[in-house]
């Protein structure tokens, strides 16, 4: 056994490892008498007592030494007599030793391929009839469709948690490997964690072509499906998707540009004037340009609210406007920032419809339709569950099915994508229900595709008010105070009073900012009485010292004091007790992205991967997949934090996030604030982001759709 790279190992495999990230394992491989350590990604399905084949290199671990390193596993056949005696005893238990033993001293080596291709010798061996040499047959051909099935995963790099995540999306291992070998590129829209770069990896290696029509297809699809998850656009001009193609496939543009007129001729990309659109934006934009469209052209029933004149007169002459404009129109928007009454004049408005309206109140997320609820007294329920989503079938309410209410009242509008507001507004009868949309234009836009909020007002054809003036507590209030400040481009008010709502504390080093935080999370607990649930951190990104990942590490140990008396779940570094939150909609469990929950209780015992998880006291259970869906929670990107409020709110603002330093980031990021906003940073750092107005346009033909339908 040299140290060169790219050796063979055979031998019998004495004990594996559980299986940690991605299916790596370490084991204890029998060479020649000689117990090696293996360790890498290997099949699932090994077991101790396989005779396998190894293929990698070796390497010196500073801590745990000469280690070999697979690349490879191929499942051998062990070929002397008490090796195969072994294998029949881990592969085939109804056999039976005694039997087992006649069955190698008759056939020796030749054993397997008598299993494989003449099962009926076998029959010659006392106790081994017809019907088992059948089985015993059945039992081997599966086992070697199995090592087939794992040497071709093996080969072309795809891992354990991979390979899991391909059998949870079509079912079955065999149809796993069925996909990935002849329709490598539909892995992309099939499973999830499988991006372009990864399908176009394991088609290269089975030999398709850089020109090939399929893959060409396949970019072009990718660069339009990565324009919308990652930037928010629903399509993208023509020069735009070639340049973004090209780079993806690393081809010419010339075969980028004959491949699109075959994608438009085929219906895959739809053209429409300059713009290229995926087919399911297309409909989408179109069908809720429709919808608005109808909603505005149908005729109000007058309303005879029941307000008396002192209630009207509770409300300031803009609050006045949208009332009257709710009561008049089909379709209406309110939108403004925190303190400028929305929630009141939402309370207004039901108040004047009376009782006898039936009124349905939803927002995107859980968080935002439990503020609502809490807001209005009044039951409010997420977009999904109002639809009534469902895993298999999609949402229930539509065209066919709508809603049944008199007025649907909907918030936090500025978070809701293309996708779903045509699904919200297909289960809308323009003839018997009316829409009162509530949002902050000035928040950050939807994660998803689109700027629906920002398109409806830019349209000019939907009645909305501009809710201006800060009431009563809120005037004294520095958080909403600062708000106003950001969106008008001013410098903030900043208070000399340590006791004071919005504060901000310098610190130009930005390695010191993490154990600062620390000392304010304590100081916020110890003098002001918040409550360690209370207090959130807010960051402009993941990565950096001061992003969510190393923040999180950092504060793990304070808010989830256990510490080394907490059990360690799974290869998460989730504890009992911790926050955490879920990053990618999970239909099945009925938890979406940005919800947060704490770990309540794990089976150790069954599955150490399995965690339960309560989300607002609903006890969600989580298996192996679905727990990588899950991050800590101390720590929350900006953008992670749209829909919800926190009572205090931690907020490091450094030159090191220059690119993200925007206004409507730092915006949205103290106005998640209810009680207290302290930053932490440079005034260079904030001033840049009150200056920097975010002109990266999403491309989007909504408000035009509508002004011209109109």
């Amino acid at each position: 056994m040299s140290s060169l790279n790219n050796e063979t190992l055979t031998g019998s495999i004495v004990s594996m490892s559980r299986s940690y990230t991605n299916g790596w394992r370490i084991l204890t491989v029998d060479v020649s008498g000689e117990d090696v350590t293996v360790t890498g990604c290997v099949p699932g399905s090994l077991q101790p007592g396989d005779f396998c084949r190894f293929t990698g290199k070796w390497q010196n671990h500073q801590r745990y030494g000469k280690q070999f390193q697979v690349s490879q596993v191929v499942v051998d056949k062990p070929k002397d007599q008490a090796g195969i005696e072994i294998y029949l005893a881990q592969h085939f238990p109804f056999i039976g030793p005694v039997v087992a033993g006649k069955l190698v001293k008759e056939f020796g080596e030749d054993l397997f391929s008598i299993m494989e291709f003449e099962p009926d010798k076998l029959t010659k061996i006392n106790g081994i009839t017809p019907q088992r040499a059948k089985q015993i047959n059945e039992k081997y051909t599966k086992i070697l469709a199995d090592q087939k099935i794992d040497i071709f995963f093996s080969t072309h790099g795809i891992s354990q948690a991979m390979i899991n995540r391909m059998i949870a999306a079509y079912k079955t291992k065999e149809s796993a490997y069925y996909h990935a070998s002849m329709k490598p590129y539909q892995l992309i829209e099939d499973v999830d964690g499988i991006g372009f770069k990864k399908a176009d990896t394991i088609a290269k290696s089975q030999g398709i072509k850089l020109h090939s029509p399929e893959r060409l297809n396949a970019g072009i699809t990718y660069a339009l499906t990565e324009a919308s998850q990652m930037k928010g656009h629903v399509y993208l001009p023509r020069e735009k998707l070639v340049q973004t193609a090209r780079k993806i496939l690393e081809v010419n543009s010339r075969y980028v540009n004959n491949q699109i007129r075959v994608a438009i001729e085929n219906g895959s990309v739809i053209l429409d004037q300059e713009a290229l659109y995926h087919p399911d934006l297309y409909r989408a934009e179109k069908a809720v340009a429709r919808m608005l469209t109808a909603l505005m052209k149908t005729p109000q029933k007058k309303t005879v609210h029941s307000l008396v004149e002192t209630d009207i007169k509770t409300l300031d002459p803009d609050q006045q406007n949208g009332l009257q404009m709710a009561l008049q129109s089909r379709i209406s928007i309110i939108t403004g920032g925190p303190g400028t009454g929305k929630t009141y004049l939402i309370k207004r408005i039901m108040e004047a419809f009376g009782r006898d309206c039936s009124i349905e109140l939803a927002a995107p997320t859980g968080k935002a339709a439990k503020r609502m609820e809490e807001a209005t007294g009044r039951q409010a329920q997420t977009i999904h569950r109002l639809l009534e989503y469902h895993p298999a079938f999609g949402f229930q309410k539509d065209n066919e099915h709508p809603l049944e209410c008199d007025v649907l009242i909907t918030d936090e509008v500025s978070m809701i994508d293309l996708p779903l507001m045509d699904a919200l507004l297909d289960a809308i009868d323009p003839d018997k229900t009316q829409v009162i949309f509530v949002g902050d234009v000035n928040q950050l836009p939807s994660v998803g595709p689109g700027a629906v909020l920002k398109d409806m007002i830019d349209s000019g054809a939907i009645p909305t008010t501009y809710l201006k003036t800060l009431h009563r507590q809120a005037k004294h209030s520095s958080i909403n105070i600062n708000a106003q400040l950001i969106n008008q481009g001013e410098p903030l008010d900043l208070s000399s009073d340590p006791d004071t709502d919005f504060c901000m504390i310098v610190e130009s080093r930005k390695e010191n900012i993490p154990d600062l935080i620390l000392k304010v999370c304590a100081k916020l607990k110890d003098r002001f009485g918040f409550d360690s649930d209370d207090i959130q951190v807010l960051t402009p990104q993941k990565i950096g010292d001061i992003g969510t990942l190393a923040l999180n590490k950092k504060l793990q140990p304070w808010f989830n004091a256990c510490g080394l008396q907490t059990k360690m779940i799974g290869e998460t570094g989730l504890r009992i007790g911790d926050r955490v939150i879920q990053t990618k909609n999970n239909y099945n469990l009925e938890i979406f992205n940005g919800d947060i929950g704490k770990v309540v209780d794990c089976d150790s015992e069954a599955n150490p991967t399995r965690i339960t998880i309560s989300f607002n006291g609903r006890m969600v259970e989580y298996d192996t997949a679905d727990v990588m869906d899950l991050q800590l929670a101390y720590a929350l990107t900006i953008h992670k934090s749209q829909g919800s409020e926190f009572p205090a709110v931690i907020i490091p603002v450094h030159t090191t996030n220059f690119i993200m330093l925007k206004r409507n980031l730092l915006y949205t990021g103290i106005t998640r604030g209810k009680k207290m906003v302290v930053l932490i940073g440079t005034m260079k750092a904030i001033n840049l982001a009150i200056r920097t107005v975010d002109t990266s346009t999403r491309y989007t033909m909504l408000a035009k759709r509508i002004s011209d339908a109109v």
